[in-house]
């Protein structure tokens, strides 16, 4: 298996939701093969055997990304698994399974893999994962995904933030095949922030997982929650029952 690493891709303004993550990883990851780091602009992150990497001045998401990447690639990584500080493990990640999907992977040259499924579903490689069809939304993301670095740096765009990366940036991701998403979830998470605010069902089921948690971030209303729930609703609704083409005209 070519050299591979795991980034925790964060920010110095989401530094206080790094420490709850790394520890849950250390609880429900804790024979993950892959060499760990953790991207921030100037405060180093050091626990749970995570690496520090420091990314410089928050300019943008994309250019805080690409600069990680650069130096993961002078380390002599040429893949990456990523996710972000915001996205808890609540379940025993299964390693033989993902390190057998890795391993599929770079096999066969991929340039792009979520462990995470779509909600268009795949095309059939193997038992492990199927390739996502060029021209349909949210095909790309860093949600527990794994790239070639190299890929990953030619799709980047400095400025753009995260949103843009997924709306915009995935334009640029058409050009490339090898874009891959297995059947079922390998990670069970919480989604714990919303634009920088706790989601509050999500914040009960993390303080159950880390009693000692503490929090000065602001929390969404019950009617923002309710909000976000119903746009999550029509967003599944539109993907289940419309065909691509007329998904990429909704979903912009």
């Amino acid at each position: 298996m070519e050299k591979t690493a795991f980034l925790l891709l964060s920010c110095d303004r989401y530094f206080d939701m790094i420490s709850p993550f790394a520890k849950l990883m250390s609880r429900f990851w804790n024979d993950c093969p892959f060499p760990k780091y953790a991207a921030t602009n100037t405060r180093p992150f050091k626990e749970e055997d995570f690496n520090p990497i420091l990314m410089g001045d928050d300019s943008s998401w994309s250019t805080g990304l690409k600069r990680a990447c650069e130096q993961l690639e002078k380390l002599g990584y040429k893949y990456v698994l990523i996710t972000l500080e915001d996205l808890f493990l609540k379940e025993k990640v299964n390693t033989e399974k993902v390190s057998e999907i890795v391993s599929e992977f770079i096999k066969i040259d991929g340039n792009y893999l979520r462990f995470y499924k779509h909600f268009d579903p795949p095309c059939r490689v193997n038992h492990l994962f199927g390739e996502l069809p060029k021209n349909i939304p949210y095909r790309q993301n860093c949600v527990y995904a794994l790239w070639k670095i190299s890929t990953l740096k030619s799709i980047l765009k400095d400025g753009e933030n995260a949103w843009d990366f997924e709306k915009i940036a995935v334009n640029r991701g058409y050009e490339y095949d090898g874009f891959y998403a297995v059947y079922e979830n390998q990670f069970k998470i919480l989604n714990t922030l919303i634009k920088g605010k706790w989601v509050p069902s999500d914040y009960r089921r993390a303080r159950r997982l880390l009693p000692g948690l503490k929090t000065e971030r602001k929390k969404m209303t019950i009617w923002e929650e309710l909000k976000l729930n119903c746009k999550r609703g029509i967003f599944c609704t539109v993907c289940a029952v419309l065909p691509q083409r007329l998904q990429k005209q909704i979903l912009k």
